[in-house]
């Protein structure tokens, strides 16, 4: 991993723009509160499973002036805020999801989901560490994800899900706890993936690459029953740290990440080190590119292929 920091917002408030609709196009409906994307929701990082960013149901627009401020909340925001039914939901790094009117930014309530972690790891440049990857809402269940790390006798990452539909109360709390997986050197930066009943959760490593991490995606039930699947990369290091996370193919199900650099000697073999990867809904490995130069303009000087997620495009 770099040694920088990107962030999605750094501040603990939020803005909504308002768009300055072009002549040419038709002046949009009201939104209709309806629990699909293109009636404009944002239920995920970049709008869809392949992560376009593109709503196309939106009219043509030449500019956005502020809408309204959300009140400060308690912590910042380094996920990418969502839209669900006519709110937007935002998590900070104190483990807390508020939910503000999307017309007006009115707040209408917040859950905080336990202590954050705020010291332990073996490196890295975040304190607290609550929420820090984009979380992702599951429209069907009316229920958005997110993973947060939490303090305790025994600190480790939990997946939650909370019940939109009644104050977000806590529904589903599974802990990740894969065997091998070491929270004090494993960071959770990426945004969160749904697809076919699994919410997959990519990791990489903390700032300062310490320790023996690896690049993982762990893929949990939404169920609640069974055991999550994981995939783990070959070498050292890898890490799927980028913070737009995974994409998803909707007709095969298939995952597609990409890694950083390898370390302790991950340079000296290929093994999955600065690559796309694509996996199975089931995680296992199927495939993998790297650049031709991959070990000498990208992993031994630190460049990281993984800073940047991949898009995916029809053909």
């Amino acid at each position: 991993m770099r040694s920088r920091l990107i962030r999605q917002l750094c501040v603990a408030s939020i803005a909504v723009l308002t768009l300055a609709i072009s002549p040419s196009a038709p002046r949009p409906a009201a939104l209709k509160l309806q629990p699909v994307a293109s009636t404009g929701a944002w239920t995920q990082y970049h709008h869809d499973d392949a992560h376009t960013g593109t709503d196309t149901s939106v009219p043509t627009f030449t500019g956005v002036t502020t809408g309204w401020t959300s009140a400060a909340m308690d912590g910042e925001v380094f996920a990418e805020p969502l839209i669900f039914n006519g709110v937007v939901y935002a998590a900070t790094l104190q483990n807390t999801v508020y939910a503000f009117r999307q017309s007006d930014g009115v707040l209408q309530c917040s859950k905080n989901v336990g202590a954050p972690q705020t010291s332990g790891w073996g490196c890295g440049n975040i304190s607290p560490t609550g929420i820090l990857g984009t979380p992702v809402i599951d429209t069907a269940a009316n229920r958005i994800y997110v993973v947060a790390e939490i303090t305790g006798t025994t600190p480790t990452y939990h997946l939650f899900g909370l019940d939109l539909a009644n104050s977000g109360n806590v529904v589903f709390d599974t802990p990740i706890t894969p065997t091998g997986f070491d929270w004090r050197i494993q960071q959770e930066r990426a945004a969160l993936s749904l697809h076919g009943g699994f919410v997959y959760v990519p990791f990489g490593g903390r700032l300062g690459d310490c320790g023996s991490y690896n690049g993982w995606v762990v893929g949990v039930p939404t169920s609640g029953t069974g055991a999550p699947n994981v995939y783990k990369t070959a070498d050292l290091g890898s890490g799927l740290w980028g913070p737009g996370g995974l994409a998803i193919d909707d007709a095969t199900g298939n995952v597609f990440g990409a890694t950083g650099n390898g370390v302790a000697g991950g340079c000296a073999t290929m093994g999955q080190n600065d690559s796309v990867v694509r996996l199975s809904p089931t995680l296992a490995l199927q495939d993998f590119f790297a650049p031709q130069d991959w070990q000498a303009n990208w992993c031994q000087p630190d460049q990281d292929l993984g800073s940047a997620e991949p898009v995916l495009i029809s053909s």
